[in-house]
């Protein structure tokens, strides 16, 4: 007798129904060879069940804000559809004979990309809408999805052919217009990045800039010798970037965190991971000098505030993530392997580490494997849990008035 495999693959989808939320859940279900996909409610009840080998591309989303967010990209073979919140198909693309491929939906718009040998670039993109049909007259060789209205692409020439050095960047509004381009070749581009709060990177060999909505370079930082890593994008108004070691056997590395205008507002040195801010909060790792061995590194885990100081130690165990909805993933070591949990700001242990695994799922529930055969779908706001709905709290000191009990004091969803 084969175990069945119970794993979330990503997301959930809340449909809201008066004062009460159901939630879609993605469940793999694997026994012997075969692999099938369902989506159950929060009591586990099966909604929508998949036929044998169609596998889910992305998720249903949270919150249910727009029609595509409850859309799922269905991959079969060698074929593609979106299915609804019923699990009825509402797009498919039966009229394409040659091979392609779908992405999934951001902003309303998603990219098709067909592959032919009759194409002078062997494949060109296009983008639909969400009844599926095709919207912008112009092809694209390769296109991607859209982040804050704005798409990176690689354009195509008058001959159908793909256009070459940095004259084949650009990104396109959500109306089709090209809205910036690149056509100076002094320097090669290496890479861009989507709009994330309103702001592009792009990388050179050397160099990397960030440019605003209109193009303008608004910020150029250059690459410190030997620091080949640029930049990071901005979140929570707040990017980083990799500068050199200060000590000649450094065990770690050392970065700087800025602002909008470039301004430093702190460094750290000698650190080994370096996350973005997330929550008000940025999870970092440093190692452990005096209880790491040649065969085993131990690190200590921080969570640092947005003026670089330690918000919280974790020494329990592991951290897994960064902090979503008010919640942090931890994780404990046993004889057994690692078990997981959850933690508020202050360390505080919300769900208790036990779970081989867990995901946060939306604001009000998570997943969780108990073992191979056995999940639980925890109801946050059933246990009375308070979640954070908008920025966390950063100073415990400047909270004395708010916190009870070295817990945030925060409104819990009736």
């Amino acid at each position: 007798m084969f175990k069945n495999i119970f794993l979330i693959v990503l997301m959930c989808c809340f449909l809201q129904i008066g004062n009460s939320q159901n939630v879609l859940i993605q469940i793999k279900n694997q026994e012997k060879e075969k692999i099938n996909y369902h989506f159950v409610d929060e009591n586990k009840e099966v909604k929508i069940k998949l036929p044998e080998g169609h596998i889910p591309m992305n998720s249903f989303q949270f919150p249910i804000q727009r029609y595509e967010d409850g859309l799922c990209l269905i991959h079969a073979k060698n074929s593609f559809y979106f299915i609804n919140t019923q699990g009825k198909k509402v797009i498919t693309f039966d009229d394409i004979t040659t091979n392609y491929h779908v992405f999934p939906f951001s902003e309303g718009l998603a990219v098709v990309r067909i592959f032919n040998s009759d194409f002078p670039s062997g494949q060109r993109d296009h983008y639909i809408d969400i009844h599926g049909k095709k919207v912008f007259d112009q092809y694209f060789y390769k296109a991607n999805s859209f982040s804050e209205k704005f798409a990176l692409v690689e354009l195509l020439d008058e001959n159908g052919k793909a256009k070459t050095g940095n004259k084949r960047w650009a990104y396109i509004k959500n109306s089709g217009k090209i809205a910036i381009t690149f056509q100076d070749e002094a320097k090669e581009i290496v890479r861009l990045t989507p709009f994330q709060e309103g702001i592009a990177t792009v990388i050179f060999k050397d160099a990397f800039y960030y440019i605003n909505r209109v193009g303008k370079n608004i910020l150029d930082i250059p690459l410190e010798e030997n620091i080949k890593r640029v930049g990071s994008q901005f979140s929570e108004k707040i990017a980083r970037r990799r500068i050199p070691k200060t000590e000649k056997n450094q065990q770690g590395n050392n970065f700087s965190f800025y602002n909008y205008n470039g301004e430093e507002l702190f460094q750290i040195k000698n650190y080994n991971r370096v996350t973005s801010f997330n929550e008000g909060l940025c999870w970092v790792t440093q190692l452990d000098k005096e209880n790491s061995s040649k065969n085993k590194r131990v690190f200590k885990q921080y969570f640092l505030n947005k003026k670089g100081e330690v918000a919280l130690e974790y020494t329990e165990g592991r951290i897994a993530s960064n902090f979503k909805w008010g919640l942090a993933k931890v994780k404990k070591e046993t004889k057994s392997g690692y078990l997981t949990g959850f933690i508020d700001p202050y360390g505080n242990e919300i769900i208790e580490a036990k779970y081989q695994k867990a995901y946060r799922v939306s604001p009000q529930y998570i997943y969780a494997e108990i073992d191979n055969e056995n999940y639980e779908i925890i109801d946050l706001y059933g246990l009375g849990i308070p979640t954070f709905k908008n920025n966390i709290i950063l100073d415990k000191k400047e909270d004395e008035e708010i916190k009870k009990d070295n817990k945030p004091q925060l409104k819990i969803r009736p």
